[in-house]
């Protein structure tokens, strides 16, 4: 009785907390679990070292045997350069991410999982913009809770299969930004979205085994009333705005070397942002951002029964130039990730895990020679444990 009241005490405060605004210039790049942090995802969709696998592949469950629990929180701290003739502006901001994950076998062949947590974060200060476009439409505070349930069928010992049903919901505000003016309508929105992912494990040995998963996201439609902004003013007729996020596609690999004590774990991931647009005020499209890949590397050493420590490099080649729907300077970005794990006991374990970002600088507007650079420290704790 006790644990069941402890773990619906414990969603209702997760559900609370993801559904928080966060502020100042943040973003979110996916920080489903410090165990990921520690290597920049590489290897995400297939290492399955605790229960937060199933973020990136459901049929990760099926390489547990036991109930397996994980709980952690990832903090990102991001720091956007914006330049122009007139000056460099300067600002930062933290967004928190909780997460939960719960996996539970039926049988030797069948499990099914549940997890909750945030995937989509971002608080923009347009004031350090300067866009060609006149009187397009921002997102300029986003959050998105993600709930998922999930099952996983191992069909032989080589390969298993999962899939899983999103549901996502997602509050901010929308800011209508006119050029080379200070003041911002702003219009609240929120609505909910349903989703799917799939994904497969191939398992060689106990050495070798590869991963490749979907997810597709849903598109969030919601009215706002922006015949009144919060200024009070007048402006237009209620409008139906589209909220779209990115589709993704990952293959990830583990190889442990044999005789030694090092494996080696890989990702790379295609990200749909051709999704983000950017409107005007009859909601026309005026420019979307292209579709981005990221590729990362990590190694693996197991010190002992007791310690493991990661570490990994993550590159995104995609740079995106221009600011989108989602008003967040999006360059390539250096990852450089590491971390370690703790075994308390055989059943628990805790996790701590780095990222540093390091950003390019974008041409937000070449005919003013407006650039903007984003950097980021990520952090994160996860504990885990099985029954």
């Amino acid at each position: 009785m006790k644990m069941h009241l402890f773990f619906k005490t414990l969603l209702a405060s997760l559900i609370f907390i993801a559904t928080q605004h966060t502020y100042a210039n943040t973003f979110q790049v996916g920080s489903q679990s410090a165990t990921g942090l520690s290597r920049a995802y590489a290897g995400e969709a297939v290492i399955a070292d605790n229960a937060s696998v199933m973020a990136r592949n459901a049929a990760g469950m099926a390489m547990f045997y036991k109930k397996q629990m994980s709980i952690g929180w990832t903090s990102d701290t991001s720091l956007l350069i914006a330049s122009s003739p007139s000056g460099t502006e300067v600002s930062h901001g933290t967004a928190n991410n909780p997460n939960l994950y719960f996996i539970m076998p039926v049988s030797d062949n069948f499990s099914l999982g549940f997890d909750v947590h945030t995937n989509q974060s971002a608080n923009t200060d347009l004031n350090n913009i300067n866009d060609s476009a006149s009187e397009a439409y921002y997102i300029t505070e986003l959050n998105r809770m993600n709930t998922e349930l999930a099952s996983s069928y191992r069909i032989n010992t080589h390969w298993s299969l999962g899939v899983g049903i999103d549901y996502a919901y997602a509050d901010g505000l929308l800011s209508e930004k006119i050029r080379n003016e200070k003041q911002n309508n702003s219009f609240d929105f929120n609505g909910s979205g349903v989703g799917f992912n799939l994904g497969t494990i191939i398992t060689i040995n106990r050495h070798h085994r590869f991963g490749l998963s979907f997810h597709y996201s849903p598109r969030i439609t919601t009215t706002i009333d922006t015949s009144k902004d919060i200024a009070g003013t007048i402006t237009t007729t209620p409008s139906t705005i589209a909220i779209p996020f990115p589709d993704t596609l990952e293959f990830s690999g583990y190889d442990k070397i044999p005789a030694t004590l090092f494996a080696v774990t890989y990702s790379v991931q295609w990200v749909q942002w051709s999704s983000f647009q950017t409107k005007d005020k009859n909601n026309n499209e005026l420019k979307s951002w292209t579709d981005g890949i990221n590729s990362s590397i990590g190694w693996t050493y197991y010190v002992n029964t007791t310690w493991i420590v990661r570490s990994a490099y993550r590159y995104d080649w995609t740079q995106q130039n221009g600011i989108s729907a989602l008003a967040t300077a999006n360059s390539k970005r250096h990852w450089f990730a590491a971390g370690f794990t703790y075994q308390i006991n055989k059943k628990a374990k805790i996790d701590f895990g780095w990222s540093f970002l390091l950003g390019q600088h974008i041409e937000v507007d070449p005919a003013i020679n407006s650039t903007a650079q984003t950097h980021a420290i990520l952090a994160g704790v996860q504990y885990s444990r099985s029954f």
